[in-house]
C-alpha cells in the first residue's frame, strides 16, 4: 500500500507514528519493518529511532518467505508474525507486558511502574495459564530457536547495541519492549537477556546463542504462539 518514514523516540513509538499517518495503529495494522535505527545517549540508552514501514493489505498466510517479517499478515491475529520455517505457527511480536498481564489480571500496573515493560518473574504454570486464557499456547523450542536465527545474536555475529542488549541487564532492569529494532522475522526482544518459556518447562533466549538457561534464572518473561 504504502511506505512511510518516520521517526520517534524509540523504534515501537516511530512505527506507531508511520502507522498513524495511514490513520492505523499497530493492533490493527499489517505491516512491514523494512528498516530501523536507534541511537544511542552516551549512556547506551535508546535516545530516539527512525523507521521505514511498509504498509500492507492483509492477506492469507500461505507460508512463503514473503510472509517473513511480515506483522499481522492475515489482519486477524494483531501484533503477531509467522514463525521462519512454520508456516502454521504465528508468535507474538513482542513479549507478554506488565500492563497486558495486569489487564488479564483484572488490576492494573502498579504506580510508578512502566506498563511497557515486560512482565518478568512470572512462572511456567501462570505463563501456561495466560497463554490459555487468550486462546494462544506457549512456544515450542522450536518456535524460539527459529525465531532467533542460526547467528549468536539475532541479528548476526557481532555484538550491537542499537539492535539488541549484549551484555546483561544491571540490576535486572529491562528496557521497554519495542525500544530497539526487530529481527527479520519481525520479532522485538528476542535477544534482549530475557528469558522466555517454553512450552515444555524450559527457559530459552536471552544469552547469545540461545542458551539454555536453569529455572530459577532472571530476569525471565515469555511471549505466545497461536496456530492458524
Amino acid at each position: 500500500m504504502s511506505v512511510v518514514h518516520a521517526a520517534g523516540f524509540h523504534v515501537r513509538h516511530a512505527v506507531s507514528r508511520a502507522l498513524a499517518t495511514s490513520n492505523l495503529s499497530p493492533m490493527e495494522a499489517t505491516y512491514r519493518v523494512l528498516s530501523a535505527r536507534a541511537h544511542l545517549d552516551g549512556r547506551g540508552r535508546v535516545a530516539s529511532a527512525e523507521v521505514t514501514v511498509r504498509i500492507e493489505r492483509p492477506r492469507p498466510v500461505r507460508g512463503d518467505d514473503e510472509e517473513i517479517g511480515l506483522v499481522n499478515p492475515d489482519g486477524q491475529h494483531p501484533l503477531m508474525a509467522r514463525v521462519p520455517g512454520r508456516p502454521d505457527r504465528l508468535m507474538d511480536v513482542l513479549p507478554v507486558t506488565r500492563d497486558r498481564w495486569a489487564r488479564h489480571a483484572g488490576g492494573a500496573v502498579p504506580p510508578g511502574a512502566d506498563p511497557w515493560h515486560p512482565h518478568v518473574g512470572v512462572g511456567f504454570d501462570a505463563a501456561q495459564a495466560y497463554a490459555r486464557a487468550v486462546g494462544k499456547v506457549l512456544p515450542d523450542p522450536d518456535d524460539l530457536r527459529a525465531a532467533w536465527g542460526s547467528a549468536r545474536y539475532p541479528w548476526g555475529e557481532a555484538p550491537d547495541a542499537t539492535r539488541g542488549r549484549t551484555e546483561p541487564p544491571r540490576y535486572g532492569d529491562l528496557v521497554e519492549v519495542g525500544t530497539l529494532p526487530p529481527t527479520r522475522a519481525g520479532f522485538h526482544d528476542i535477544g534482549a537477556w530475557l528469558h522466555a518459556w517454553a512450552a515444555d518447562g524450559a527457559l530459552l533466549g536471552g544469552l547469545p546463542g540461545l542458551a539454555s538457561a536453569a529455572h530459577d534464572a532472571e530476569p525471565c518473561g515469555f511471549r505466545c504462539v497461536q496456530e492458524v
